[in-house]
């Protein structure tokens, strides 16, 4: 076990256990915590007293005073959370190897025990260093340029002939896929398929719109019939980007700029009332309410998929009241670890479609006119070559 070497507030809800000589930090509240006793560690935690012996006082909610690991030697309930932890754990153990609950999500960090401090620092601190801050989990760049650091992008830095990654961006996939194809699962692919099959849980039978039609959007639509869709209604402003739409599912076309009412109104009179699940790929604040209020009334479900950091979204409570739900989705909903090669061997079984996705192949020396063909709508994706050694897509 791991003996506090600082003045650790009483109240933090954050546990951390010794694992193999590492420390793992999970941002998990205190009353939901079932920990398990290092098989390695010789230190035994103190007995916790029954719980009728237990202070009733408020001061003795879960989380406070609780010791590092003490449920881990209890036969007691875990305070606040109605579980024997004797009985219980094997239980919830199996739910994860089922993956019924999630475990893996709460680990932010794994320090070895020799960065013990800087563990807490992170844990009072409420600091995560993030990939998006182009940084490696150890706070470092690898990469520099005459002295200065160069930050890795999106903790991949794919336009580079060499990169350094996390053990978290890599994973092992089937030797015989190809490259140039399966690097689209690496983000927009995943992230709007698994939007519909994974976010939104999108029902057979059920009737879809989706906004935006690029790559995000295409696939959102791949989703939604791969999910049993029976309407799918793609809606964008480029009527050239319909027949491609067409060929990966979509059953109707709605081109906003052929009305003069705002789009929410024309979809809830061609559905009689509303769709059951709608997608913003465009990364469109307005776009967003849009797609909420093109919900059915009751149980009609909004996801956002496009991304935006320059607008707020905004709606009238009402649209919440009437029972309409707004979720968003990150990746999809994939662990990119366990799910990418589930995804590469489904398209090696042609389950679900990657080379229709591009539309261009240019070498890197060419970059600015792909970013050029990018704003102006008349790519899905394009295939960057980096001198021979292999091709991203962007």
């Amino acid at each position: 076990m791991v003996n506090r070497t600082r003045n650790e507030p009483e109240n933090c809800q954050c546990r951390r256990r010794g694992v193999r000589g590492k420390l793992l930090l999970m941002a998990i509240p205190a009353s939901s915590a079932v920990c398990a006793a290092n098989p390695t560690s010789s230190a035994s935690p103190p007995a916790r007293p029954p719980l009728a012996s237990r202070p009733t006082s408020e001061s003795d909610s879960a989380g406070e005073g609780d010791g590092v690991g003490e449920d881990s030697a209890s036969t007691d309930e875990v305070p606040g959370a109605g579980w024997k932890s004797v009985e219980s754990v094997p239980t919830l153990v199996n739910d994860y190897m089922a993956k019924k609950i999630k475990l893996d999500e709460f680990i932010t960090h794994t320090l070895p025990l020799d960065r013990v401090n800087e563990a807490f620092d992170l844990m009072t601190s409420g600091k995560r260093i993030s990939q998006v801050e182009g940084l490696m989990p150890d706070k470092t760049s690898r990469f520099t340029c005459k002295g200065k650091p160069i930050y890795h992008c999106m903790g991949t830095s794919t336009f580079s002939e060499y990169t350094v990654v996390a053990d978290i961006s890599v994973t092992k996939i089937n030797d015989s896929a190809p490259l140039d194809k399966v690097c689209l699962l690496g983000c927009g692919i995943s992230t709007g398929y698994g939007a519909a099959l994974n976010t939104a849980k999108v029902e057979p039978g059920s009737s879809c719109a989706v906004f935006g039609l690029g790559a995000v959007g295409l696939a959102t639509v791949m989703g939604c019939k791969a999910a049993g869709a029976s309407r799918i209604i793609a809606v964008d402003i480029n009527k050239d980007k319909f027949i491609k739409a067409k060929e990966f599912g979509a059953t109707e076309f709605v081109n906003p700029n052929d009305y003069s009412k705002p789009i929410q109104e024309v979809l809830i009179e061609l559905t009689k009332g509303g769709v059951d699940y709608s997608f913003e790929c465009v990364g469109s604040a307005t776009v967003m309410r849009a797609a909420l209020e093109a919900c059915q009334r009751g149980w009609g479900t909004s996801v956002v998929v496009g991304y935006t950091n320059v607008a707020d979204m905004s709606t009238r409570p009402l649209q919440l009241i009437y029972g309409r739900t707004w979720k968003g989705t990150y990746f999809g909903g994939w662990k990119s670890v366990e799910s990418v090669p589930k995804l590469v061997n489904d398209y090696m079984a042609k389950k679900i479609k990657l080379d229709e996705f591009i539309t261009h192949t240019l070498p890197l020396d060419r970059v600015n006119e792909a970013f050029d063909l990018m704003t102006s709508g008349k790519r899905y994706y394009l295939h960057i070559f980096l001198k021979q050694i292999g091709k991203l897509g962007i």
